[in-house]
């Protein structure tokens, strides 16, 4: 193992995660709509944070010293992915830490929170421990920021910004290929050229996306930390209601907004390799693969579930984020004096425009309203229900907000974003069946999406028909092609082992999580144990699938805050795991891999 070479790249991820603190520093501007009370707490978090990645890239560099770069072989690309992403996570932790970032009012987040939100962030699972996003005293804007921004870096993931950025040319294609998994049709010999390619795609998607939230009536923080979420199929929000509380507010085109995140998330899910043939013209290719045309199959077979059974059951005829509503001006009457929470509030995420509905009733829990407003928001909130259809009692076009929600929520799970407009985890059963489905098996290859990935049940369908054939004509004799490409067996294989392994994972950790977590948060439940089980078990899934919400108490417009310390390490664990695909995790865990050659 040449570890000088692993100690330089290492060196490059620590001061990108440095660079990428400081630029989240600005939104601390009271222009852009910071708060100094506030934001001060959150600047010195990102600038401590900052100095400690530039601390770890002069003491990697300086252990890598005289390195020969070129010497860089399969075992050393293996170390680099898997200890970049490591420290990643770790120096991603350290702003909500020195920036005293708070779970909720009064209680600060611990350094397994922080990790948590930090693997989250750059695995692009979405799942988050912080109660309050609206209220900057528990999260500055600035950190609330820098969550987002791992979302960014960990879209392509942080080794092939690196390959994009700084360029290893022949070294390259080992590291790429690792941090990618399937290259999927890589349309160029050298590896930086096409990680640079895939690079200025991943940009100018978060680019256009951004800008279309804008004219949807969202404000530039809104639109660039959505965009952020959307294109890297994160899911991080910046409102407690998800982006079901854009529909609710009348400064922003709901419907417009969910369509684009809708068109994007499924663009970001689909292979960056087939994205390439597009941008140059030459779009046939997408058109003609398999597992992208298999994937938008899973998508409309799964809306139509959802949105018929969903119809049938009544899941559509109830304000989904009624709940949450209820219980923001619940907390905002019971505060002792309204100067309390105008003191904890200022504005969390407006740039200077009042906001009604799901978003602001939520947001009096954290300040932006009194206790004197909040029954006028409530009422507000109401109309504003019945004009987008939400309401108990539907409009006429009440089917198009159904379909639009089955959609939504079906696409933003399946491509690993865990968006929510509703609480989907009060649809019925087999919506469940069909939502934890595509959670499973996520996006296409070499996406951004999570998952056990569409060309997996791809390979799957075709072993299964050719196995049904040779029961009844055990002398045939057929070649299973993928892509006009002959299938190898080691191919086939390899994609059995993973599934088997992803079982396995999936169902330890439900084990493991049940013995560490109390029962304390379900004792008020019908059926304490059924439901513990079954929350842990989406809980599992999702987190290994990198989705972010599950079910139940990590449901859509939940959090993980509420788990055992043990738990979120655990979780932390199996997102990391989920976003290098168990290969790169177990080799360096083989005792082979130390081994000098």
């Amino acid at each position: 193992m040449n570890y000088r070479v692993v100690f330089v790249f290492l060196s490059v991820v620590a001061s990108f995660l440095g660079v990428g603190m400081l630029f989240c520093a600005p939104w601390a501007a009271e222009a852009l709509g910071g708060d100094w009370r506030w934001e001060a707490r959150g600047v010195e978090g990102l600038l401590k944070g900052a100095a400690t990645s530039f601390a770890f890239s002069f003491a990697f560099f300086w252990a890598g010293r005289g390195a020969d770069s070129t010497r860089l072989f399969r075992k050393e690309a293996i170390a680099i992915v898997a200890f970049s992403w490591i420290l990643a996570i770790f120096l991603g932790a350290t702003p909500y830490i020195f920036g005293a970032a708070e779970l909720r009012s009064g209680i600060p987040a611990t350094f397994v929170d922080a990790i948590f939100e930090s693997a989250s962030g750059l695995t692009t699972t979405g799942a988050t421990v912080f109660g309050e996003l609206e209220n900057p005293a528990s999260l500055p804007r600035t950190l609330l920021f820098w969550r987002f921004a791992t979302h960014f870096i960990g879209g392509l993931g942080v080794m092939c910004f690196f390959v994009a950025l700084i360029g290893q040319g022949a070294n390259g294609k080992t590291i790429m290929k690792l941090e990618r998994g399937a290259s999927g049709n890589a349309p160029f010999a050298k590896m930086r050229e096409l990680a640079f390619s895939l690079f200025l795609i991943y940009v100018s998607l978060n680019v256009v996306c951004a800008i279309l939230f804008l004219c949807c009536g969202a404000t530039l923080f809104d639109a660039i930390a959505h965009a952020f979420s959307t294109v890297a199929t994160g899911g991080f929000s910046s409102r407690n209601a998800s982006v079901g509380a854009f529909a609710a507010d009348p400064n922003v085109n709901g419907g417009a907004f969910e369509t684009v995140a809708i068109i994007f998330m499924i663009i970001s899910s689909t292979n960056y390799g087939l994205l390439y043939w597009c941008a140059v013209g030459r779009p046939g290719k997408l058109m003609r693969d398999v597992e992208w045309r298999a994937y938008l199959t899973i998508l409309t077979a799964a809306i139509v579930v959802v949105f018929a059974t969903g119809w049938a059951s009544g899941d559509f005829r109830r304000f989904d984020a009624s709940p949450k509503v209820a219980e923001s001006a619940q907390i905002a009457e019971s505060a002792e004096t309204n100067d309390e929470i105008v003191l904890r509030g200022s504005s969390a995420v407006g740039d200077d425009k009042k906001t009604t509905g799901a978003a602001t009733a939520i947001s009096a829990s954290s300040g932006a309203l009194t206790a004197e407003d909040a029954p006028t928001a409530n009422a507000k909130n109401s109309e504003v229900a019945k004009k987008t259809g939400n309401s108990e009692n539907d409009g006429v076009n009440s089917w198009t907000n159904a379909l639009r929600a089955s959609a939504f929520n079906v696409v933003s799970l399946a491509s690993g974003a865990g968006f929510a407009t509703a609480r989907y985890e009060l649809w019925n059963s087999t919506a469940l069946f069909a939502l934890a489905f595509v959670m499973f098996w996520g996006g296409c290859s070499a996406s951004t999406a999570g998952g056990a990935k569409i060309y997996r049940l791809v390979f799957i369908g075709k072993a299964l028909a050719l196995g049904a054939e040779r029961a009844h004509s055990p002398n045939v004799v057929r070649a299973m092609r993928y892509n006009d490409e002959i299938l190898e067996k080691e191919t086939l294989n390899s994609a059995f082992v993973y599934l088997v392994l992803a079982a396995t994972a999936i169902f330890a950790t439900i084990f493991a999580t049940l013995c560490l977590e109390p029962d304390a948060p379900w004792a008020d439940a019908a059926a304490p144990k059924v439901e513990k089980l079954a929350d842990l078990a989406g809980g599992a899934l999702s987190m290994f699938s990198n989705v972010g919400p599950a079910f139940g108490k990590m449901g859509a417009l939940e959090n993980y805050g509420f788990l055992s310390a043990p738990t979120k390490f655990l979780y932390s664990c199996a997102m990391l795991v989920g976003r290098l695909e168990f290969w790169v995790v177990l080799a360096i865990f083989a005792p082979s891999f130390w081994r000098r050659r």
